[in-house]
């Protein structure tokens, strides 16, 4: 199992290429350019922490991804 997992992660250490989401850039560039800095956003987890970790902008818990028995705990 060692030495499979070896292989594994120096295959994957080989790989070379750029990960690029020009959606996700062009949003980000447009929260920059066109919000305010206390502008609030929210959406689903995968987009929001770009956005929180690319603008510094506030954003919020979105309802879908909520478990209403961790808020009384």
């Amino acid at each position: 199992m060692s030495v499979q997992g070896v292989r594994n992660l120096q295959h994957q250490w080989s790989i070379i290429g750029e990960f690029s989401n020009y959606p996700l850039e062009d949003l980000v560039n447009w929260i920059n350019e066109k919000t305010p800095p206390d502008a609030v956003f929210a959406g689903p987890m995968p987009t929001m922490a770009s956005i929180k970790l690319s603008t510094l902008r506030p954003i919020v818990n979105h309802p879908h991804y909520e478990d209403a028995q961790l808020r009384y705990h």
